[in-house]
């Protein structure tokens, strides 16, 4: 593991299944050969805790749009567990989700203003 030149990485892909720019750590990680050992990180799951919560307070109170909102987050952060099954229909239902989880997300907007 050496000293990493930005102008020396511009033929390396740095980008994840999902089109995200992947960290420095994650580069060295690819090097030394080690597997990242947790599918989402402490920050994404205490989104996703929190937006269960948001989740069932808005099924309690009847706030539609706080509904749309927090399951708009929690279908964003499950397209994950996509990666899971087979290559073609994992990534064809990850993109199926994320297109879907942002039309929740403008849904939850254009109900809140009006």
């Amino acid at each position: 593991m050496g000293m990493r030149y930005r102008w020396f990485d511009k033929e390396e892909n740095h980008v994840d299944e999902y089109g995200l720019r992947k960290s420095r750590a994650e580069w060295d990680r690819e090097d030394d050969g080690q597997k990242p050992r947790r599918m989402f990180s402490h920050g994404e799951i205490t989104g996703m805790v929190l937006a269960s919560v948001l989740l069932l307070y808005s099924l309690f109170a009847g706030d539609i749009p706080m509904l749309f909102f927090a399951l708009s987050f929690l279908i964003f952060m499950g397209r994950r567990l996509t990666a899971l099954m087979e290559e073609r229909k994992g990534t064809a239902l990850g993109n199926l989700l994320k297109g879907f989880s942002i039309a929740l997300f403008f849904g939850a907007i254009v109900m809140a203003i009006f």
